[in-house]
């Protein structure tokens, strides 16, 4: 009895995970093209090609040592989420509900 539920929890898990490497191998490409300057012979200038397209339409940033495509904005949008979340609290709304709301309203 013991094998036949460890073999029915090794079996279900199994299936919990070719479900989740489906939905991780979708159809979408890995990268985005559209950072590709095309302009650019990759032959000559390999940075150019690859990254040519992203640079010239981000602003980067004059007081930041660096800037990336994927956790640089992440952290601003949680920063500005966070400072939403924080003035709220300080002018005593509570519509996000925390236990320590009042107190980290009167902090900030």
């Amino acid at each position: 009895m013991k094998n036949f539920w460890r073999l029915g929890l090794a079996l279900s898990g199994l299936c919990f995970l070719s479900v989740q490497a489906s939905e991780a191998y979708s159809a979408e490409p890995m990268f985005d093209l559209s950072a590709l300057d095309r302009s650019v012979d990759p032959c000559s200038d390999f940075y150019a090609f690859s990254c040519g397209g992203w640079l010239s339409r981000t602003h980067l940033p004059a007081d930041r040592p660096s800037w990336t495509r994927s956790f640089s904005t992440i952290q601003e949008e949680n920063l500005g989420e966070l400072r939403k979340i924080l003035e709220a609290y300080s002018s005593q709304d509570f519509s996000v509900p925390s236990h320590y709301s009042k107190l980290l309203g009167e902090y900030y």
